[in-house]
């Protein structure tokens, strides 16, 4: 699969995923997280309906992203697919961190069935 060029495009307080965040894409997704950011809509949201995983490094700057986020009294949503739902789940991101998740659909995620 070729490699977009901008895997983590960001337009109206949206960055949408084109690939897995994973640690070869670490620098792009640190720094579409930080386009976000600087866009200064209030209501921001991350897209990652169609990522299968991400890296523990790309979860680190989603986390710094929520708080910058309600630092500045704003709102950070992530959607995630549901093959992401078990990651997110076991990191404990919603509980500990209080970071509103939420399915493709903008519903709670389901964590795929392990097999």
């Amino acid at each position: 699969m070729p490699i977009p060029e901008d895997p983590f495009p960001v337009a109206a307080g949206r960055l949408v995923a084109k690939l897995d965040p994973t640690p070869e894409f670490s620098a792009e997704f640190r720094d579409a997280c930080a386009r976000l950011l600087e866009s200064g809509s209030p209501e921001l949201t991350v897209d990652l309906s169609t990522a299968r995983k991400i890296s523990s490094a790309n979860m680190s700057f989603l986390v710094t992203l929520y708080f910058d986020v309600r630092d500045r009294g704003g709102h950070l949503a992530v959607l995630i697919s549901d093959s992401l739902a078990e990651t997110f789940r076991r990191t404990h991101l919603v509980d500990l961190v209080g970071m509103d998740i939420r399915g493709p659909d903008g519903t709670p995620p389901r964590p795929e069935k392990a097999e």
